[in-house]
């Protein structure tokens, strides 16, 4: 199931993916001055969310980079970014999850990923300035930007995208369908 899948949403061994949504396609982008990006991977897959009893979605889809680090990374930013989508985003983070939603053509789509605290923790590395918080959206991009990843350390981070048609049948489906632990996230996908 999980090679159907890939196959329909995309998988790259490279450092860009296009997800398509109801509202507009998302470009999925990898920059960093000494990543290699031949061991750069990024799928898509849908993924089924843990809601609560009662809420739905349309569609789940997971963005996932991952690679091994061959040399210390002094900066890596993974983007997500609206192709041409002029409407404005507006966040709607929580604990744990940083988050924005779109509402377009009576649509509402939602993308979240892990907060700093997360990060920090999942990936041992320090704590940013608050002037450098890790995760920003501006202009529709969202990125994720870490500092000062040592070599040899698997790196792995996510985006979420979910989506319902408004209004939503159980208010805030798709905010807690993005609310996927980074784990959780991994081992649903590898066991698909």
């Amino acid at each position: 199931m999980a090679q159907f899948l890939t196959t329909i949403f995309g998988s790259i061994y490279h450092d860009h993916l296009q997800v398509d949504t109801p509202i507009g396609t998302l470009s999925f982008d990898v920059d960093s001055p000494e990543l290699d990006h031949d061991r750069v991977q990024i799928n898509s897959n849908e993924v089924v969310p843990d809601l609560p009893k009662g809420m739905s979605v349309e569609k789940c889809i997971a963005v996932v980079f991952q690679c091994v680090l061959t040399t210390n990374i002094s900066s890596i930013n993974f983007s997500c970014t609206w192709i041409n989508l002029k409407e404005k985003g507006y966040g709607c983070s929580g604990e744990c999850l940083d988050a924005w939603e779109w509402e377009h053509n009576k649509t509402l789509v939602i993308i979240g990923t892990e907060d700093e605290e997360c990060l920090v923790s999942r990936l041992k590395i320090k704590p940013s300035l608050a002037e450098d918080y890790p995760v920003t959206m501006d202009n529709n991009t969202i990125n994720i930007c870490l500092k000062d990843i040592p070599q040899n350390k698997p790196l792995s981070l996510h985006y979420v995208i979910a989506w319902n048609s408004l209004p939503e049948k159980v208010e805030p489906s798709c905010w807690y369908a993005v609310d996927i632990p980074h784990e959780k996230l991994i081992k649903q996908i590898n066991n698909s």
